[in-house]
């Protein structure tokens, strides 16, 4: 009868051994789940860009309403636009944000000047601002053949922003006249939730 306790007992002894040292092993190996890139609330999604790239390439989060807008994803640039396609006989209406990743936004300034000229006829001067980003501001508008400024009168604004490893972000927004209190302003509070972050 003592024989037959002592097996038991050396059994459950040995069972005991083989837990503590196997199971710590098996947890061990089992890895956290990834975090999501994208976190919805109410009224915005964040999106956060990771294009491929060299050591220089950063990335961004921006916040919009996916109920009207959307963020198309390209390889040189990303794309803000209407979730839904407007009339032909609206003018375009686009956030654009690129990264140059070999130019400071001192080097890209005089460039940006010279293309916002020959894409409008009536070009602000430049402003260096601080919200709703910190950077370089360029606006223009385009006005008619006889001087004046219509409904569909194509307006432009460049912001040229540090990326904080020698290169800059370029976020180029395309709308009209008669959208400069909706789309306008809308993109200018899309702007103020664009951050440079780190991965």
């Amino acid at each position: 009868m003592k024989k037959k306790y002592l097996i038991l007992t050396l059994v459950l002894i040995a069972c005991v051994v083989l837990l503590i040292v196997f199971v710590p092993n098996v947890f061990s190996n089992v890895e956290a789940p990834d975090k999501e890139v994208s976190q919805e609330n109410q009224e915005a999604i964040m999106t956060e860009r990771e294009q491929e790239s060299t050591d220089k390439q950063v990335h961004y989060t921006i916040n919009f309403d996916e109920d009207r807008y959307k963020l198309i994803l390209g390889d040189q640039s990303d794309v803000l636009t209407t979730r839904e396609p407007l009339e032909e006989k609206y003018p375009e209406v686009s956030m654009k944000i690129e990264q140059i990743k070999d130019q400071t936004p001192d080097e890209l300034l005089p460039i940006l000047e010279k293309q916002i000229e020959l894409d409008y006829t009536s070009p602000k001067e430049t402003e260096t601002v601080t919200e709703p980003v910190r950077g370089y501001w360029l606006h223009a508008i385009s006005h008619d053949t006889t001087g004046l400024t219509n409904w569909d009168s194509p307006v432009g604004d460049i912001y040229i922003i540090d990326n904080g490893n020698g290169g800059s972000f370029v976020i180029t927004q395309k709308y009209f006249l008669e959208a400069a209190e909706g789309h306008g302003s809308n993109f200018r509070s899309i702007l103020e939730t664009f951050q440079i972050v780190d991965k």
